[in-house]
């Protein structure tokens, strides 16, 4: 069973109907981890490092990172500053993630990617964002195709953030195992 290290958006973590959804969904193919991530109503890229650090830890062999908002910004991020050694990457999900320092509303040091060029080499990215979305423009969907040029781009109609009805793309790409 392979491992999904689910890394959640900002804000409350008390219902998150999207990793219910997913966990609901994957529970024969899949163990979803999905960590409480640090102060999410006020979080740093510092503290949130650390807990993707130590979620990773407990991973032995291939895992698949999905990332939703900030929890995406996050890895990406992460996955720029770090080196192997890490668990295999076998794909990369990133749910409507903002690209910081692109753009004069997304502005904060601290979850900028510094230098794109030092990802690691993850042969499945896949990107999620509703055409519509009403907290991260659709418009980053573009600045991640720069840092990952053979993603593959899921618009979604709608102006959904948060898919508390689920993501039914996301879900049907991991089964298949599609990137």
């Amino acid at each position: 069973m392979k491992t999904i290290l689910f890394i959640h958006c900002a804000g409350s973590q008390r219902s998150d109907d999207l990793v219910y959804y997913l966990k609901q969904s994957l529970r024969s193919e899949h163990n979803v981890a999905y960590p409480e991530m640090p102060n999410p109503e006020a979080p740093e890229y510092d503290q949130w490092v650390k807990q993707v650090e130590k979620e990773l830890s407990f991973i032995d062999g291939e895992v698949i990172l999905v990332g939703h908002s900030l929890g995406g910004a996050v890895l990406v991020k992460y996955l720029s500053e770090k080196s192997p050694p890490l668990p295999q990457v076998t794909g990369l999900y990133l749910i409507a993630p903002p690209f910081w320092g692109r753009d004069e509303e997304w502005q904060n040091e601290a979850f900028t990617i510094t230098d794109p060029s030092t990802l690691l080499s993850i042969d499945r990215v896949v990107l999620y964002h509703s055409r519509s979305d009403h907290v991260v423009p659709s418009s980053h969907q573009t600045f991640y195709r720069e840092i990952f040029p053979n993603a593959i781009i899921r618009t979604l109609n709608g102006n959904d953030h948060f898919f508390i009805g689920g993501l039914p793309e996301l879900v049907a790409d991991l089964k298949q195992g599609k990137s």
